[in-house]
């Protein structure tokens, strides 16, 4: 993986993280006024929460794979910065 790579994967990873915090501030407070709509509910945050593991399994291989990186002697590790950014979002 390239530099360049990486910040493609820190924007991804950002904008993922940004959907799921959106989805999240959606349904916030909104658990329906009836059964059906209850268990509507129910099911989409089941989906999200599936979507927050799959992105939080995104997360940590691009950590691990950033750490990688930033061992390399060959890379300005200067330049990651990013990855104690996604990491501290991911854990919110």
């Amino acid at each position: 993986m390239t530099q360049f790579h990486l910040c493609r994967g820190v924007l991804q990873l950002q904008d993922e993280l940004d959907e799921l915090q959106r989805q999240l501030d959606m349904r916030r407070g909104n658990y329906g006024n009836s059964l059906s709509s209850v268990k509507m509910i129910a099911d989409a945050f089941g989906a999200l929460v599936q979507a927050a593991d799959a992105v939080e399994g995104r997360v940590r291989d691009f950590i691990t794979t950033a750490d990688r990186m930033m061992k390399d002697p060959q890379l300005d590790s200067r330049r990651i910065r990013s990855v104690n950014y996604i990491q501290g979002r991911a854990q919110r």
